[in-house]
């Protein structure tokens, strides 16, 4: 560089590199640009914008306060700070900044996109729709906005409408292998495997360098040594770091797939191990919150207001909730129940923790109102519009157990248990779409999972007899006899299709989508074994040291389970690679 004080070159290299995804390069050199022109704006939001992708978000505030510093009647930087603030989960904060640039600059489709995105994010779904409409009403050929409104009926089982949007989308950028990817993601949800691999198959042609095609490929393909895709990800670990947190964790967990696949465990649980590395960096999570969370919940829940609320809720007995850790069951659980004709099985409902916005923690006065409401929410899911019954099994209701039953007292409730050790590797196995950040770190992950121990402890004592628990490993052992007390306890005649679970025809959003589809298998018993001592944090955590030396004592050799299921899909809306375009940085 000729010269080396020049900020305004600095500032275009700053961009150059953000847009090969060389984010510590290009946060050099944005660096470099604030400290020969401190008046630079661009400069500042381009800095912002590398400091997001290297996960260093409070770094990114300060920057941006800077930029607004500057022009505080600029969209451009509200609109950043919007994205940061939305990155630490602050929905509330994050749709504030979003309104003033709605002032500033009206009727602005990107705004709509991402006020959107923050509704969608905060569970706010139906006004996250009105909000892409409008986006869409300004700028009719808008394929991000398509993609957005996809991703929002994907996650709320609307299929049909995230397919036609999909392929709008597509018609608008038929060269988008994101797009692409995210109709591979679609169909996986409904079982045809097919056609999710011959979209793979176009975007591959199109991108081979994106994490998210091997992501997504790694449900519907078994890799193998010599695979020429397995060797494409290998090239591509070699130039992955320092592009970006998001990229470099969806590429690992794909890499911990095709090793697992292969046999070669150690070097899964590598991959494994960075992926959730990577992730860890740029999710909010403190658990000590988590806590204070929990014995919120227990205060609320006191055997005194339990008995203050008894008698008070809506006595509907439509719906059925299957709760406890995520992997531990759940859809498996479901899928039995909804097999037979006269369930509706409505999959991950958010209308529970909806009811906090709306109506506040419950008390004897509002409990009915709570509960009606919540029934008439899922009715509106039942697309035979004749169920008698509909299950909600979103996992995490198994904290609003007390709520549960002072606004539903007549519901039924589930809670799905599994092998301690079994159920928080399957966890950490994860790259979720939302939420469950206490997921990508061992130490953290074992305490959550006694968190939630200790809470269903205090709900069998509080509420005995209430709801119903059930054990994985004896459902998959003996199915016909688990099926048989599901289906008692609902208070249904038996029907054989309960056996069949598989069979099934139906969308699952979850991360057991591809179990589904097979019949009930026993090969995640006991699974953590084949990686034994790289556990050893989440066991000591968990407490079960013992269960560590049983297996050092019998000295076990890891073996390949043959006919192991693939169990790494994600939740409907995935990684960034999977997304629209990224935003053009601002250059000088």
């Amino acid at each position: 560089m000729a010269r080396p004080d020049y900020a305004e070159a600095h500032n275009n290299l700053c961009v150059s590199l953000m847009q090969q995804s060389k984010f510590p390069e290009a946060h050099t050199h944005g660096r470099y640009a604030i400290s020969f022109r401190k008046d630079y704006f661009e400069a500042y939001l381009n800095l912002a914008e590398t400091l997001r992708h290297l996960g260093q978000f409070d770094e990114a505030i300060k920057t941006i306060q800077k930029a607004m510093i500057l022009r505080p009647d600029s969209a451009e930087v509200h609109m950043d700070m919007a994205d940061t603030l939305l990155m630490l989960d602050k929905h509330a904060e994050a749709e504030a900044e979003l309104r003033k640039v709605d002032k500033l600059k009206p009727d602005n489709p990107r705004v709509y996109l991402k006020l959107a995105n923050v509704q969608d994010r905060a569970g706010k779904t139906e006004e996250a729709l009105e909000t892409i409409n409008k986006a869409l009403q300004q700028n009719p050929e808008m394929a991000d906005a398509y993609v957005k409104r996809a991703q929002i009926h994907h996650i709320n089982n609307r299929i049909e409408e995230a397919k036609e949007d999909y392929l709008k989308a597509l018609e608008i950028a038929p060269k988008s292998a994101g797009i692409l990817v995210g109709l591979a993601d679609l169909h996986q949800t409904i079982g045809e495997l097919d056609k999710s691999r011959d979209y793979l198959k176009k975007a591959k042609k199109i991108n081979d360098n994106l994490p998210g095609l091997y992501f997504t490929m790694s449900n519907v393909k078994k890799f193998t040594k010599d695979d020429k895709d397995f060797k494409k990800m290998v090239s591509l670990e070699k130039k992955i770091e320092g592009h970006g947190l998001e990229l470099e964790s969806t590429l690992n967990f794909a890499l911990f797939s095709a090793y697992e696949d292969i046999g070669d465990y150690k070097k899964a649980f590598i991959h494994l191990k960075k992926g959730n590395d990577a992730k860890r960096k740029f999710i909010p999570f403190q658990s000590e919150r988590q806590q204070d969370h929990f014995e919120a919940i227990k205060k609320h829940y006191s055997p005194a207001n339990l008995k203050k609320f008894k008698g008070k809720g809506y006595g509907s007995k439509t719906p059925i909730f299957i709760v406890g850790m995520p992997r531990s069951g759940t859809t498996l659980t479901e899928q039995i129940i909804s097999s037979h004709p006269d369930v509706f099985g409505a999959g991950e409902l958010p209308h529970i923790s909806e009811l906090d916005s709306k109506f506040g923690l419950v008390t004897a006065k509002n409990a009915r109102e709570m509960g009606e409401y919540y029934v008439k929410q899922i009715k509106k899911r039942d697309t035979t519009k004749k169920a008698k019954y509909i299950t909600d099994k979103m996992p995490g209701n198994f904290a609003r157990i007390g709520e549960i039953v002072s606004i539903l007292p007549n519901a039924k409730i589930i809670h799905t248990r599994r092998n301690p050790i079994d159920n928080c590797l399957s966890c950490y196995k994860q790259n979720f779409a939302r939420g469950q950040y206490w997921s990508y770190n061992l130490e953290e992950l074992a305490e959550y999972y006694k968190l939630y121990e200790d809470l269903m402890a205090y709900w069998r004592e509080v509420l005995p007899g209430q709801f119903l628990e059930i054990d994985y490993e004896d459902t998959v052992s003996d199915l016909e006899t688990q099926a048989r007390k599901l289906i008692d306890y609902v208070g249904l005649e038996w029907n054989d299709a309960c056996l069949q679970p598989h069979k099934q025809k139906r969308a699952v959003l979850t991360a057991s989508k591809m179990q589904v589809i097979k019949p009930v298998y026993k090969t995640s018993v006991k699974a953590w074994e084949r990686y034994g001592k790289n556990l050893e944090p989440l066991i000591v955590g968990l407490g079960m040291e013992d269960e560590l030396k049983e297996l050092k004592k019998t000295k076990k050799p890891a073996t390949k389970a043959k006919t192991a299921p693939k169990t790494k899909v994600k939740t409907a809306t995935k990684s960034a690679a999977k997304k629209a375009p990224k935003k053009t940085p601002k250059k000088k």
